[in-house]
């Protein structure tokens, strides 16, 4: 979080985060599953959406400087 802070203040005006996100979801999955037994796909949709939300507003914090 401290290096991203350090490149926007040094002038990095571009920051490629999807991957992060998309990441965030394949784990919220990943916890989801291991927690039960899902039987229907949206089950898995939500937690993906859930765990992409909050990864995206922990960067929307990081990036906002403030």
């Amino acid at each position: 979080r401290e290096a991203t802070r350090r490149a926007i203040q040094c002038g990095i005006r571009k920051i490629n985060y999807f991957s992060y996100m998309s990441h965030a979801g394949v784990v919220g999955v990943q916890k989801l599953l291991a927690e039960k037994e899902v039987r229907f796909f949206h089950e898995i949709a939500e937690a993906a959406t859930a765990a992409m939300e909050e990864d995206c507003l922990s960067a929307m914090e990081t990036f906002s400087m403030q």
